[in-house]
């Protein structure tokens, strides 16, 4: 029979499971993540639709069709991967795992150029 004052031991529960994400981590972040990241990954494409969108101007949607669909089943591709989805979020795991011991703001914080550091985005 065991005590009401006995303590309850969390840690090996917490290990074995899923980490817990908050909707902004799993709807959000580490989809920004992944838009980043596939981006880098189709960068052969991403390049040549913009090529071929700043030499088109105007006439862009109908000339640049064949670039933008391969593009689009690049990004697609990689959107749809369970894989790389966890990849991500291991990244974002590992990023925030470290905000939470130093205190200090990650690159996650500051993955929009135009957006300031924001130590809020990882707790």
């Amino acid at each position: 029979m065991s005590s009401a004052l006995e303590p309850i031991k969390l840690g090996s529960i917490m290990a074995e499971e899923e980490p817990y994400l908050r909707h902004v981590e799993k709807d959000v972040l580490i989809p920004k993540i992944m838009r980043i990241k596939s981006r880098e990954i189709c960068l052969e494409k991403v390049d040549a639709f913009t090529r071929c969108c700043k030499d088109s101007g105007i006439l862009m949607v109908v000339k640049c069709r064949e670039e933008n669909s391969e593009l689009k089943e690049c990004l697609t591709k990689l959107y749809k991967d369970p894989i790389f989805y966890n990849q991500c979020k291991q990244q974002y795991l590992e990023e925030r795992e470290k905000f939470w011991r130093t205190g200090v703001p990650t690159q996650l914080c500051e993955i929009e150029n135009d957006n300031p550091p924001v130590a809020s985005c990882l707790m």
